[in-house]
């Protein structure tokens, strides 16, 4: 994604990579603006001002790196994402004898093997994506 953190300090300034909350031009110009018809539109590097940002991962073993996923991990902050990032760690479990090898792969993956009763993982997504709340009426 980036050539180290100077590079993706500049892909976060130019707005080619979103942050949450977006990163205000100047103090005039923040995530919106009034286009020439009058209508306000959002700025194209402020896709994530109005959702709600969850990144779930599944810590991996720091020496033994294939148990979980050690392409996922922590992107809140501001060093990385921005503080409007919702970091949430969730292991994966599966059945079989492999049950924690590179588990990048199986976040949308029922692994209870039970579809009446989902994976942990699973609910936790359900819960974030909001699946079964209900509208306000």
């Amino acid at each position: 994604m980036a050539d180290g953190p100077e590079d993706l300090e500049q892909l976060r300034m130019d707005r080619v990579m979103p942050t949450a909350p977006p990163r205000p031009y100047n103090s005039e110009f923040l995530s919106s603006y009034q286009d020439k018809k009058g209508n306000i539109v959002v700025h194209h590097g402020s896709v994530f001002s109005v959702v709600r940002w969850s990144n779930v991962f599944d810590p991996f073993h720091p020496l033994l790196i294939l148990l979980g996923d050690p392409i996922g991990g922590p992107v809140s902050g501001r060093e990385l994402f921005g503080a409007g990032v919702l970091d949430v760690s969730q292991k994966i479990e599966r059945p079989d004898l492999l049950n924690r090898i590179f588990t990048h792969n199986s976040y949308w993956e029922n692994t209870s093997g039970d579809w009446n009763r989902p994976a942990a993982h699973i609910l936790l997504l359900r819960e974030l994506v909001g699946i079964d709340r209900q509208v306000p009426q």
